[in-house]
């Protein structure tokens, strides 16, 4: 099982991106190897030789950022692994941390989400972490999120307040991300759900997903209304922070 080489990535709906993504590679270095175990172990003519295990601290620090996201109330960090090459199902990718009875094993579901263990035991002990990918084919992404009422009518003031986080969240100076604001809120939907928004309040807005799934609400002055309601024709699959482009 070979594989992680990130391209580390942290986004917020290509948001906080540019500056933690930097601050990460420099944490990281260039590349970030696998070692491959097991029957479904394939080299790729294109990818980097397995060049041994990955430490266990080399992926903490990488993913570190998923605890301080996760102190705010109102924020998720989503972790999620994919694999650079064609026609790998996110649910094949295996990933163990250790050996023998102490073995950890990372779940990845359909979607390529998972939850890698930030735990201070083995950050301590730093065992090896293996896949069965290919050297250097994997990419690891932490995403903030902003964690908002579930269903089809939310009330605005919970996305302003969510954003409040994810600017103090910023401030902070996470992974090396230096100060910003969000600009608003992105909305995701399936891309073939023809998924619309309605706004609530003194200005009544509707709005239409692109073709990507994507509708953004800005801050100012969608999101301004004391007393606002979004609805939406089918509830939403993430919100995000959005930072403009």
């Amino acid at each position: 099982m070979a594989g992680l080489s990130p391209s580390v990535a942290i986004e917020a709906s290509r948001v906080l991106g540019l500056s933690i993504l930097t601050g990460l590679r420099r944490a990281l270095g260039l590349c970030l190897a696998l070692a491959a175990t097991g029957p479904t172990a394939q080299p790729a003519a294109s990818a980097a030789p397995a060049t041994g295990d990955v430490p266990y601290a080399v992926l903490y620090r990488a993913l570190e950022p998923t605890l301080a996201m996760r102190r705010y109330p109102r924020l998720a960090a989503i972790q999620r692994v994919e694999s650079k090459l064609p026609g790998i199902d996110p649910a094949s990718i295996r990933i163990r941390i250790g050996d023998g009875a102490s073995v950890v094993v990372v779940p990845v579901a359909r979607d390529g989400a998972m939850e890698f263990p930030l735990d201070a035991a083995l950050l301590a002990a730093n065992p090896a972490v293996r896949t069965n990918q290919p050297a250097g084919s994997l990419t690891l992404s932490v995403t903030l999120a902003l964690r908002v009422p579930e269903g089809a009518r939310i009330p605005v003031a919970a996305i302003r307040e969510a954003l409040a986080e994810a600017d103090a969240l910023m401030a902070s100076g996470i992974a090396g991300a230096g100060p910003q604001r969000a600009r608003g809120a992105e909305f995701r939907f399936a891309r073939d759900a023809a998924a619309s928004l309605s706004l609530r309040g003194a200005v009544e807005r509707l709005l239409v997903a692109d073709r990507e799934g994507r509708i953004v609400l800005m801050r100012d002055p969608d999101l301004q209304a004391p007393a606002g309601l979004l609805e939406f024709s089918t509830a939403p699959l993430l919100v995000l922070p959005w930072m403009g482009r």
